[in-house]
């Protein structure tokens, strides 16, 4: 029948400044969910199936750079989902 698992992970960012140490733009404390659900050798027919969920509650945080006296922030990913399938040739391993 093949194998079946869960996963789940959770990253925190504490506080941070998102240009310079001393600049105003400052990104509160978030935290990150991922999940994601693999069936590997479906049907003992060397199929993996995975789908997943990245930043599953869809929390809204921000990326920062600067470049000398230039400074940006942009809007880091939000919730993305889907589904990957692999064939193993030959069989699964």
């Amino acid at each position: 029948m093949g194998d079946l698992s869960v996963s789940g992970s959770y990253y925190h960012q504490t506080r941070e400044s998102l240009t310079e140490p001393l600049s105003p733009l400052v990104q509160k404390p978030y935290g990150l969910a991922d999940f994601s659900l693999d069936w590997d050798n479906v049907l003992d027919g060397g199929i993996d199936v995975s789908v997943y969920v990245k930043n599953a509650f869809d929390k809204l945080y921000f990326n920062g750079f600067g470049v000398s006296t230039f400074n940006a922030v942009l809007r880091a990913e939000p919730r993305t989902y889907g589904m990957q399938v692999r064939y193993h040739l030959g069989g699964h391993p």
